[in-house]
């Protein structure tokens, strides 16, 4: 499979959507930030996303990715698995983990799956 417009603003969307969510928990205007990279190493697009968690200590992995920290889990937290199944798809993945307050997650597709 290749990476279509379609894939790549779905992937985009929902990290970006989850970033905005999360800084605006915060009070504190200098902690709502969101830093977003992407790079090319080896054959790999790398997408890093990375964000202050003001409710780090409530947020559970499974299965290393986190759980919806909304109260309505029938319709929400299918943003990250979705993220996972189109990765997954064109021969990516995607990892997330909490380095203190700090939120990130990394997106890596296939250089390969890029090309059209």
């Amino acid at each position: 499979d290749s990476l279509s417009a379609d894939t790549l603003c779905s992937l985009f969307g929902n990290a970006i959507t989850n970033a905005i969510e999360a800084v605006k928990k915060t009070d504190d205007i200098e902690k709502r930030v969101i830093h977003l990279n992407v790079s090319k190493r080896n054959d790999m697009i790398f997408i890093h996303v990375e964000n202050y968690c003001a409710d780090s200590g409530s947020l559970v992995f499974i299965d290393g990715l986190p759980e919806t920290t909304k109260e309505d889990h029938d319709y929400h937290g299918y943003g990250m698995r979705s993220m996972q199944m189109m990765a997954e798809k064109l021969g990516g993945g995607i990892e997330a983990h909490l380095n203190g307050n700090m939120f990130h997650l990394n997106i890596f597709i296939p250089l390969n799956a890029c090309e059209t």
